[in-house]
């Protein structure tokens, strides 16, 4: 690989880069990371670099999982996107996942991340899955519906119990 593998964490608490530097220390790859935490910052981002991976670190505060996983699948179905929970929850992980995330790791297990982020980048010869991403146009209907449910957080599944 030449030159840092790119890494967007989406979050809606901000934490420097360094931070996530340190969790992936371990990891054999050269990782760069940015992170972004409004809708407007995750749009620029998309548009502007192409990413090897996503980490979606969300408490539902200004974009829920499920609208951040939906608009991601649409403009890049190859990337793969991890969600980072603060808690183990069974009906979050089950609408993260039909909502397209690649896997989706609780706060409570770092390591897992970091295995589970590793093993993917590994696979993929740290190449952006993303290329879509720069180059695709999700369409002005998707953007709107993504627009319009930042503010007001919509269920993605309705999960039976």
């Amino acid at each position: 690989m030449s030159g840092p593998v790119k890494v967007l964490v989406v979050s809606d608490i901000r934490i420097e880069p360094e931070q996530w530097s340190l969790l992936f220390s371990t990891a054999a790859l050269n990782l760069a990371f940015v992170e972004v935490v409004t809708y407007e910052e995750l749009v620029e981002a998309a548009e502007r670099e192409s990413w090897a991976t996503i980490i979606l670190r969300l408490r539902g505060t200004h974009l829920t999982i499920c609208d951040a996983l939906g608009y991601l699948r649409a403009i890049a179905p190859d990337l793969p996107l991890f969600v980072f929970a603060s808690r183990s929850n069974r009906e979050e992980l089950i609408a993260a996942i039909r909502a397209g995330a690649t896997d989706y790791v609780s706060e409570e297990d770092e390591q897992e991340l970091v295995r589970v982020v590793t093993a993917a980048l590994e696979n993929s010869g740290g190449k952006s899955a993303s290329k879509s991403i720069a180059a695709g146009q999700p369409g002005d209907r998707f953007l709107a519906f993504i627009h319009e449910s930042v503010s007001e957080p919509l269920a993605c599944v309705s999960v039976a119990a």
